[in-house]
């Protein structure tokens, strides 16, 4: 890691940034989706490494260090330090990706992150990703869409009075849900 000569800032109100807190030593740390095509990629890949683990019964933490490392890298938004870890791009192929994965957990290592401290940022990056590219739950949600059959039947075949849609009486209406 180097320290960076400004200090980043993350944008008020954007939903592209997060942040997690190590407590001290390591205090806060701010990440950034990497875009569209980088998630996917980094969550297809992940998500392969966590059922192969599962499957051989060996999902320890150490064995998921390239997963965790490429996670942690492809979302790096840190205030204070860079990654000297070069990113190879979302082009990259899964190898290439991996082994990027592996030197960002390395150089974790380097700068005295421990394992459960390195999990804990994996984990909160993981699900913000699986939030982020979550498009069609999220639309969903805010639409507030019923399943094909499940809406009420009108109360009555006639429309609204003049009465009635100016006072918002005598309708239905619903309010899209806001998530943070």
């Amino acid at each position: 890691m180097k320290p960076r000569d400004n200090y980043r800032e993350i944008p008020p109100n954007s939903q592209r940034y997060w942040t997690v807190d190590l407590q001290e030593p390591k205090g806060l740390h701010g990440f950034r989706f990497p875009g569209w095509a980088m998630a996917d990629k980094v969550q297809r890949l992940t998500s392969q490494a966590l059922l192969e683990c599962e499957a051989e019964g060996a999902a320890q933490l150490r064995q998921l260090s390239p997963w965790m490392g490429l996670v942690l890298g492809s979302c790096w938004w840190h205030r204070g330090f860079d990654l000297v870890t070069e990113h190879p791009g979302w082009r990259a192929d899964d190898n290439a990706l991996l082994e990027y994965g592996e030197q960002v957990a390395d150089e974790l290592m380097e700068h005295d992150y421990r394992l459960l401290e390195v999990s804990a940022l994996y984990t909160a990056c993981g699900a913000a990703m699986r939030d982020r590219l979550n498009v069609v739950a999220r639309a969903r949600e805010r639409a507030d869409f019923s399943a094909s059959g499940e809406a009420a039947p009108p109360e009555s075949s006639q429309a609204p009075s003049a009465e009635e849609r100016t006072t918002g009486q005598g309708g239905s209406t619903t309010s899209p849900r806001t998530s943070a």
